[in-house]
């Protein structure tokens, strides 16, 4: 047997963990659970949990880490940013209620600043600073991860009246077009296909 076996009966409980936090946090708020009530959402013992994880920090975490290789990696198959943008917003519709609760953790949450710091470096590595422009690199990148922020709470209270592609249309004019304004792509990242913007604007 492989040493990375995990037995079924292990798997299933940690799904019905993780279902169960999710159903119980998007009712009540992550930051009002306690592992008695994931544990009754759940059905399962108390004891059984503590054989899993030893917090709801942990359980939530064991969720979200996946969830964000997920999405990495959806963003790493893209040609362009707005491509980029858009496996976004389908990823947000696909889990909109684990981001949903995301979002509510407080930014020195350990489940969430690492996301955040990881989601920051793919920024960077996408931006570099405009040689003309006296705003520094650092406040052009606040800039473009607020408004992108605002977008996607937008996008969670009206998850049934936009369409990822209508979000997608709306971050590039409203984010990425205007953040060239102070930076400049970096060699290689291309904005958005030609049939989106004029050919001198997409690369």
């Amino acid at each position: 047997m492989s040493k990375d076996y995990v037995d079924p009966r292990v798997i299933r409980t940690r799904q019905l963990f993780g279902q169960a936090l999710i159903r119980a946090a998007t009712e009540r708020g992550f930051e009002n659970l306690t592992i008695q009530a994931v544990v009754d959402e759940a059905q399962l013992g108390y004891a059984s949990f503590h054989r899993h994880y030893r917090s709801l920090d942990e359980l939530l975490a064991s969720i979200v880490t996946p969830a964000w290789e997920t999405l990495h990696q959806r963003i790493a198959e893209q040609d362009t940013l707005y491509d980029e943008s858009l496996a976004l917003f389908q990823f947000i519709l696909e889990f909109q209620d684990l981001y949903r609760i995301y979002l509510s953790l407080p930014r020195n949450s350990p489940v969430r600043q690492p996301i955040d710091e990881a989601a920051l470096a793919l920024l960077t590595a996408r931006y570099e600073r405009q040689n003309d422009t006296k705003v520094p690199f650092e406040l052009s990148l606040m800039a473009v991860e607020a408004l992108t922020g605002r977008l996607i709470h937008l996008y969670l209270d009206n998850i049934h009246k936009y369409s990822p592609k209508e979000m997608a249309d709306m971050h590039l004019d409203f984010v990425l077009k205007s953040a060239l304004n102070t930076l400049q792509l970096r060699q290689g990242v291309v904005l958005a296909p030609q049939s989106l913007v004029p050919e001198s604007d997409a690369s």
